[in-house]
């Protein structure tokens, strides 16, 4: 046997050989008439699952938390406050900072991008802890606003559908039902 029918017939040792060989997850020829790029990509990707779109809507949320947040400081800039002007900036950009990552997460989770399961599970994570806080501060309102999107959205990316997502879209396979 040639080094090359040897070379053919044997399974890569990594995805990324696999891919240089022009080979699948699995050790299959690829079609070579299969489209490029963005093409290829959308292809590969599934439909995200309720769970994953909730998910991206409790993103989206927390964004406009963000921004409401940004507004009201604008509005109380030009008050008096013990705290020097550089430090009123970097206040206003911190959570305009925060808001447009959770924007960006919420979108980028759709598209199955891996950083966004643990962007999101940090943001989550730290928000239940900001919550468990404000809720025995005697706040319970803004406590129950913040916690029960926080445990939805960290339920919700541990369940199977939401595995299942990430799973299939990096390999490149659909999930079997």
């Amino acid at each position: 046997m040639s080094s090359q029918e040897n070379n053919s017939t044997k399974k890569p040792n990594s995805r990324a050989q696999a891919n240089r060989d022009g080979l699948g997850a699995h050790g299959a020829q690829q079609n070579s008439a299969a489209p490029s790029g963005a093409r290829q990509e959308e292809q590969l990707l599934m439909s995200p699952p309720w769970t994953v779109k909730v998910i991206s809507g409790v993103m989206f949320l927390m964004a406009l938390v963000m921004l409401a947040v940004v507004v009201l400081y604008v509005l109380d800039f030009s008050s008096s406050s013990p705290i020097p002007m550089g430090g009123r900036i970097f206040f206003l950009l911190l959570p305009l900072a925060a808001g447009v990552l959770a924007a960006l997460s919420g979108l980028k989770i759709l598209k199955a991008r891996r950083w966004t399961r643990a962007f999101i599970v940090m943001w989550h994570l730290f928000q239940t802890i900001l919550a468990t806080q404000i809720l025995f501060s005697l706040d319970w309102p803004i406590g129950l606003f913040l916690i029960i999107p926080a445990a939805l959205a960290l339920v919700l990316m541990f369940i199977k559908p939401t595995h299942d997502f990430f799973a299939a879209n990096l390999e490149g396979i659909q999930p079997q039902a």
